[in-house]
């Protein structure tokens, strides 16, 4: 009789240690690794859960022949009710602590708006505000969905796709606290857009382009040029490649970089101007033509750099600010601290009195002559 009581009491000091309390919780979850959100039935909500199934997991992340994630298709009224229907159907509790990606479907989006669907990871405390947020072209389910042969969780890959992108320009910043201030009024919304190509073991997964968003709901989108533009003119670009031709047919690829851009406004009238100066080094990463670049040469190369970020600010500005009506760089918000006498009395005319201010738009680039040969200096 003792020995039995010695045995409970030793199972029942076990099963209260920290590590042991852990492991079932642990098993008793799934820990999510990235959320997509498409239209369900009903005007309801289809949910896709990315989630490392622990218990299939041994050793390593790293030393997993096979992705450590499994998806599980869930159907509810809400984001919320979808997470409760996982719970109760599979008697197991997300984990969203390290979630990477929330991914939106391109038609969900375009029926309702970001604060209906992101209110859920605003208000959860276990979610992580630097989570990245994408729209995929189609179903977000079949992003979710795209197996990666280079990382143990196809989630980190879509984060390197971003990192990359917002690397060499071609991408905005996107993480949920940048949309929740954006959505708090301090500017329109802006998220990267992906598109899955192929299907199975082929399937890839590409940037293309970017959504813009007024109060809230989805405006249009910008390209790629009109991205990097929107880069530059929010002082947000660490690198960018443009391959440019000079008059007499020769070609050069340049990589721009080290780029500080600064905006001003003055009041004009009834309405503001706005200037924006970007300046810029730049560096020749390949050279088309036989021998080296002259001085008028490589004059004419700085000149058509210039031109180059001058289009595709142009480009951002146009498309967000006179075609969609958004206001995605918060200029409004700068003529309401700088020419407070301007706006007063008119607030809610100003979104869109930026349609009728000026824009002034001046580049200076400089050619890093530390890469050229001898013969180029």
């Amino acid at each position: 009789m003792k020995l039995w009581a010695v045995i409970l009491a030793l199972a029942l000091g076990m099963a209260l240690l920290p590590e042991f309390r852990d492991k079932s919780e642990i098993t008793n979850r799934v820990v999510v690794t990235a959320v997509g959100i498409d239209e369900g039935e009903d005007g309801g909500c289809h949910l896709s859960v990315q989630a490392i199934e622990t218990m299939k997991t041994s050793g390593s992340l790293s030393e997993q022949q096979d992705n450590a994630t499994q998806v599980y298709e869930i159907d509810g009224q809400s984001v919320a009710g979808a997470m409760q229907t996982f719970a109760t159907d599979t008697g197991r509790d997300t984990y969203i602590l390290h979630n990477r990606v929330i991914a939106l479907g391109l038609e969900t989006v375009r029926s309702r708006t970001l604060p209906a669907l992101l209110d859920y990871f605003m208000r959860n405390h276990e979610s992580r505000p630097m989570v990245n947020l994408v729209i995929c072209r189609g179903e977000a389910s079949g992003l979710l969905n795209t197996p990666s042969s280079s990382y143990p969780i196809p989630a980190e890959q879509i984060t390197k796709l971003l990192q990359e992108g917002r690397r060499w320009g071609t991408v905005v910043g996107s993480s949920l606290l940048d949309t929740e201030r954006a959505l708090s009024g301090m500017t329109d919304a802006l998220l990267p857009i992906v598109t899955v190509k192929g299907e199975g073991e082929d399937a890839s997964v590409s940037m293309d382009g970017t959504a813009v968003f007024r109060n809230g709901a989805l405006a249009g989108e910008l390209d790629e040029d009109g991205t990097r533009g929107l880069l530059f003119a929010q002082n947000d670009i660490d690198q960018c490649l443009y391959v440019l031709e000079l008059d007499d047919g020769r070609s050069a690829t340049v990589e721009v970089h080290k780029s500080t851009t600064k905006v001003s406004v003055r009041k004009k009238g009834t309405t503001a101007e706005f200037t924006f100066r970007v300046i810029c080094k730049a560096e020749i990463t390949e050279d088309y033509g036989d021998g080296a670049l002259n001085d008028a040469q490589t004059e004419e190369l700085c000149w058509k750099i210039e031109q180059a970020v001058i289009a595709d600010m142009h480009a951002a500005l146009d498309t967000t600010i006179n075609q969609l009506g958004c206001d995605v760089l918060g200029l409004g918000r700068m003529v309401k601290k700088k020419l407070p006498a301007l706006v007063r009395g008119r607030e809610e005319q100003w979104p869109a009195k930026l349609k009728d201010c000026d824009f002034s738009l001046h580049v200076d680039a400089q050619i890093d002559r530390s890469g050229m040969t001898s013969g180029e200096r």
